[in-house]
Formats: C-alpha cells, structure tokens, sequence
C-alpha cells in the first residue's frame, strides 16, 4: 500500500521540501491500475449525497479516497417556535436556475417536534439553517436522505405568527410568498 498524506503547506512547488509538522492526515491507499491519463488529475469518480470517491490518476494508475462530509442534522424545534412558522405560502416568481417561470405552494407543517412541510404535492423537511431559515431537505420514506443547502425558505413573522415568506438562492431572495390559507 501507499500513504496518503495531506499537509498544511499546499501552496508548495511540486519538488519543494515538505515540512514534516505540516502534515494532518496520513492514511494507507491501495494503488489500482486503469485507463491512461497523460497529466496529474484530480477529480469525482462517483458522487452521492453526503460524500463521494476522488481519485488522483496519473499514467494508468489512480488512487480512489472516499470522501464523507457530516449528515445534516434535521433537529426538533420548541413548541413556541414552531406555532410561530406554520402555514402555507403562494410564490409566483422565477426559477435561480433557469430563469423559467416559478409557481408554488409551500406548506409549512410539524410533525414530531419538527418542520416539514409540501413542496406543491412533494414532501419537504424544513432544516433549520438560522432564525426563521431553513434549507430545504429532501424526505425518502419520510427519512431526511439530502438538503440543498444553496436554497432556504426564510418565513416572515408578525406578531408572533407567520405573515409571508421568502424563497432564497445562495443567500439573494428571488421570491416572495404570499400567505394563503
């Protein structure tokens, strides 16, 4: 086997030194043979929801590391602060991605001491991501299995109780809701 090691100092020339205290990670790979690559690359073999396979090829021969990043975690939120974010909101706006026309109801409901709520017909998880903010989590067999971090529901409040929302790509609002009953 090889050792993989990753050091602190990475802006150094391909034959510069390592300094030996920079390194924070060593772990054995096994070295496999494959299709010919020409120069150094880096790149995703394979991806899935939280992680993937990176490989490092170079002539026939590539390293594969997978990669794991933590589980989002999908945490209850107290009564008081739940009552205050319930209802369902009307967004009629235009897609971040495409530029095509958006139109939406999102409900937001609670269940077992937690947001979820209905994209149109699709069940969502609604995963806290700061104060009235929440990314927008993917449910299989009601289980959260992914989040999209870049999208967040942001609910508006008045009151004590929800009065609108805002739909926001990469922190920017592109739309605002509407509450419905």
């Amino acid at each position: 086997p090889w050792v993989f090691s990753l050091n602190r100092e990475w802006r150094l020339y391909h034959d510069s030194p390592v300094p030996e205290d920079g390194f924070f990670l060593r772990f054995e790979v096994r070295p496999e043979q494959g299709q010919h690559m020409e120069a150094l690359n880096w790149y995703f073999h394979s991806l899935y929801s939280q992680g993937g396979v990176l490989r490092m090829h170079w002539g026939p021969t590539f390293v594969a590391v997978e990669v794991e990043t933590d589980a989002y975690t999908w945490a209850p939120l107290p009564a008081p602060a739940r009552a205050s974010l319930l209802g369902s909101f009307a967004f009629d706006t235009r897609d971040p991605t495409t530029g095509g026309p958006m139109e939406v109801t999102i409900e937001v409901l609670e269940k077992d001491g937690r947001l979820t709520g209905r994209w149109g017909r699709f069940p969502i998880a609604l995963v806290p991501a700061g104060p009235a903010e929440f990314m927008i989590g993917f449910l299989r067999q009601g289980e959260l299995f992914d989040v999209a971090p870049e999208m967040t529901l942001r609910i508006l409040t008045a009151g004590g109780v929800s009065s609108g929302a805002e739909l926001r790509w990469e922190g920017e609002v592109f739309g605002v809701g509407e509450k419905v009953p």
